[in-house]
Formats: C-alpha cells, sequence, structure tokens
C-alpha cells in the first residue's frame, strides 16, 4: 500500500510537475501545484496576478500593467534567469486565439511588470498569463526552474465568454519561409499510449528539403515553448537541445502529457533577424 502511494505521488508529481517540455498544469489563478503534501514537505508558494485594469478597447495600443503578488499580497520583483526579461506575458483569445508571447520590463519603483504598445485586434474575453520563475524558486523534478504562470481573464471591447473549440490536429507550421514539423521520436510512450509517459518531442526546421541551420537565440537558447490545454491551463515547456552550435535543424523537447486531450502548442524561435510564432494542435491519447 505504501509502495502504491509513492508511485501515485510521484505520478502525479510528474504530470502535474512538469516536463522537459516540462508539463505543468495550471487550474486556476492562484498558481500552486496540487500534489498532496506530507508533514515534513514545504508548502509550494502560490501566486496571483493582478492587471490595473480587466476591460480593454480593441485595436488601440496600450501599456500592460502586471502585478504578481505571492501569498500575502507582496508585489514579486525579483526572478531568476539569465534574461534581461525574465517575465514573459502570454495573451491569448479564450476561443483559442490571437496568440501573443511578450517580453516584460520590472518596474521596481512600482513593483509591476509592464509590457508596452501591447494591442488586442479583437474583441472578445482574452486570459492573460504571466510565466516567470520567483528568484528564491526551486528546482522541478528535471532539475529545471520551476516555472508559475497564474493568470486573469479580461475583457475586450464587447466581450462574451467563449471556450477553445476542438481544431483538426497540426504538426506543420510555416512562418517567414521556414517550415516547422512537430512530432513525437518514433518509440515514445506505452504502445499507443501517450499520457502521462515521457515524450520526446522534435520540432524540425526546413526550408525546402535542407534543414534550416541557423537559428538566433531566443532568451538565450534555441527556442520557448508554451503549451496550453483544452480549458486554456498553461503547461511548462523547456528545451532540452540548447546548445546554439552545431545546429542540425532539429530542436527537441521533452513532455509528459497529464491527461488525454487536444493541446495547443505555441515554438518561438528567432531566425534572420525575426521573431517567428509556430503554433500547432496535437491530439494526446
Amino acid at each position: 500500500m505504501k509502495l502504491k502511494l509513492l508511485i501515485g505521488m510521484i505520478v502525479l508529481a510528474i504530470t502535474s510537475g512538469g516536463v522537459f517540455l516540462v508539463l505543468r498544469s495550471r487550474q486556476n489563478n492562484s498558481s500552486v501545484n496540487s500534489a498532496p503534501k506530507s508533514k515534513s514537505q514545504t508548502a509550494e508558494p502560490s501566486y496571483t496576478l493582478n492587471l490595473d485594469q480587466n476591460q480593454y478597447l480593441p485595436n488601440t495600443p496600450i501599456q500592460l500593467r502586471v502585478a504578481i503578488q505571492d501569498q500575502e499580497n507582496k508585489n514579486v520583483t525579483r526572478f531568476k534567469g539569465t534574461s534581461i526579461t525574465p517575465v514573459h506575458v502570454i495573451s491569448i483569445k479564450k476561443d483559442g486565439s490571437n496568440f501573443q508571447h511578450l517580453l516584460a520590463a520590472i518596474n521596481r519603483s512600482t513593483g509591476m511588470v509592464e509590457v508596452s504598445e501591447l494591442q488586442f485586434d479583437q474583441p472578445g474575453a482574452y486570459r492573460i498569463f504571466a510565466e516567470f520563475s520567483p528568484e528564491n524558486g526551486t528546482k522541478d523534478d528535471f532539475g529545471n526552474d520551476k516555472i508559475y504562470a497564474p493568470y486573469q481573464d479580461i475583457e475586450v471591447g464587447s466581450a462574451a465568454d467563449a471556450s477553445v473549440a476542438l481544431k483538426a490536429e497540426k504538426l506543420n507550421d510555416t512562418a517567414n519561409g521556414i517550415n516547422v514539423n512537430l512530432s513525437v521520436m518514433e518509440g515514445d510512450g506505452v504502445g499507443n499510449d501517450l499520457v502521462g509517459t515521457s515524450l520526446n518531442l522534435s520540432v524540425r526546421y526546413k526550408t525546402g528539403e535542407t534543414p534550416f541551420t541557423q537559428l538566433e537565440p531566443y532568451l538565450g537558447k534555441l527556442g520557448h515553448m508554451v503549451v496550453l490545454d483544452s480549458n486554456l491551463n498553461y503547461l511548462q515547456a523547456d528545451v532540452v537541445t540548447d546548445e546554439m552550435l552545431p545546429q542540425s535543424g532539429l530542436v527537441v523537447y521533452q513532455a509528459t502529457f497529464p491527461k488525454a486531450g487536444q493541446y495547443q502548442l505555441y515554438v518561438m524561435s528567432k531566425a534572420q533577424n525575426t521573431f517567428n510564432t509556430n503554433s500547432f494542435v496535437m491530439d494526446v491519447k
């Protein structure tokens, strides 16, 4: 019985705790780890997101100001990471469209995280995430800094609430003449079951039939991935292939999907001095 309980806790830690495309589901605005706690286990920190307003106009450039607050309602202003922008803001319409991944600045005098010149192109209900690792944060089960992504829902113009509609699976995308393909490495999973097991995800870049090998650093690595489930819960993604040279046209992520269903995956990269976002839809069974 104790062995089964231990295994159950390990599985839960993997499925809600992260993947190398390290996946960690956010079920609500309070960003916490839902694994059961033992008496000796330190409580997982939680964070909330507070925007300076929750209603905006479409097609109007704004400066988005966000407060990331800890359990004591104090603004968090110190974060891990060598990037000059250790906090990223994700904006997505609640029907799953209009994804944006934005690099934020930290105003230490006000304690606010700020994004300049953000614009919502369409009216509707949106979800805003802040993606970060706190300065005194811990590591996940794979040795990576734990990433938290609390969110707040907002309205843009006249906003009826919406849900993500199921789409056809989409594993290829093209941006600025570069074709990008997403696949699960052969042999991964248990039989045909991809749920709850560590998967290596291949992201291949090509121009025509030739591997594209001139990716430029994006946040110091070959790319950055964001994964959202069908309820727009955030799941952490960490790149495995982080060496800039030599490049082969292949970037590998590792993932553990916590449940069956449809997932939206967004891969950000930089090439030819241009930032690109490739979007995919993956069915996990």
